[in-house]
């Protein structure tokens, strides 16, 4: 039943006798009460009247069913979308690849001397920019969508594996608004660690790394475990996908979604040159200078070139993802007016 206090509905249950069903509908019940939007969640299943309840095989296998719904409905969501900014997103990972490798002096199966004979120092390389027409020409048109599928594959894990823990954690007591979003924290939480991996594997993909350049996703994969990189970048991405979750999620509007990821960009660089700096290490690459010292804040995070990549892919999927859902409420909203 819904009943409404101080002016907002409140959700009560009164399936006195029927815990089964009680149980169902407590999911729902503490999400409303404490404030927060439910838009983005299925609502619980109930039971039809003379239904009998389902037993624990059956309801393993409606969970795992469940798991594997959502998982399928957000690839096939952002399927196209990334399809869209998977180019830009692989010119900012290998600008920020470039970027990484001109500060390292790799190691030289011959010695350069001058015409006394005496060992020249090592320089590090200068490197050519990173432009699309180059990578076509050189790599072919499908070397701009490197890693699409293996980051699509991870997102569809993220979000959709975030929401369904998310959703069996709200079934536990201590729900109410810091509860919840405790729980928020500790779903998304786990659900990047346990996928950290894949995201290391991805990005060094789309930098056509050593190793990465022509693999897949499985082979991708075990590479980056096979280097002990699985988790190289952690903690930066825990705080990048704890912070992004309103953004992706559909909590802010188009502006300041915008406005938000744009000042996640230094986090966002920062995860992106520890998931590629240990390649450079493992080919014996020494560190030979830091580009970044003497400059201001501003400079540093927002002036290597690789922000207008980041800014384009950021604001082409926020503002596909703003039309595509008023286009679909417009839609609904046309069907409810014909009914």
């Amino acid at each position: 039943s819904i009943q409404r206090m101080e002016g907002r509905p409140v959700i009560t249950t009164s399936l006195e006798g029927n815990p089964a069903a009680e149980e169902r509908t407590r999911l729902m019940a503490a999400v409303q009460n404490s404030g927060y939007s439910t838009s983005g969640m299925p609502a619980p299943p109930s039971l039809q009247a003379g239904e009998e309840e389902p037993g624990t095989l059956e309801l393993t296998l409606l969970h795992v069913l469940e798991m594997l719904l959502e998982y399928t409905t957000n690839y096939i969501t952002l399927a196209p979308l990334f399809g869209l900014s998977q180019p830009l997103h692989v010119l900012k990972t290998r600008a920020h690849y470039r970027y990484l490798r001109q500060q390292y002096l790799m190691p030289s199966r011959i010695q350069e001397v001058d015409d006394a004979g005496h060992a020249l120092q090592a320089s590090p390389p200068v490197l050519a920019p990173v432009r699309w027409r180059r990578i076509r020409e050189e790599e072919g048109a499908a070397a701009l969508w490197k890693g699409w599928n293996a980051r699509l594959v991870h997102q569809a894990l993220w979000r959709g594996g975030s929401l369904t823990l998310l959703q069996y954690a709200l079934i536990f007591p201590a729900n109410s608004r810091l509860g919840i979003t405790v729980k928020s924290v500790l779903a998304f939480g786990l659900v990047t660690y346990a996928a950290h991996p894949l995201a290391v594997a991805q990005t060094r993909m789309q930098a056509a790394c050593s190793g990465y350049s022509h693999a897949s996703i499985y082979n991708g994969l075990m590479q980056t475990l096979k280097d002990s990189a699985g988790y190289a970048g952690l903690k930066e991405a825990l705080l990048l996908a704890g912070l992004s979750v309103p953004v992706k999620f559909g909590f802010f509007s188009l502006p300041l979604s915008l406005a938000w990821m744009l000042a996640l960009y230094p986090l966002d660089r920062r995860a992106t040159v520890r998931q590629l700096e240990g390649v450079i290490q493992s080919e014996g690459g020494q560190r030979a200078n830091d580009p970044d010292a003497g400059k201001s804040w501003w400079a540093r995070n927002y002036g290597d070139g690789c922000f207008s990549f980041y800014a384009s892919q950021v604001g082409m999927e926020l503002t596909v993802s703003a039309l595509c859902s008023a286009l679909l409420d417009a839609a609904i909203q046309v069907l409810e007016d014909q009914d």
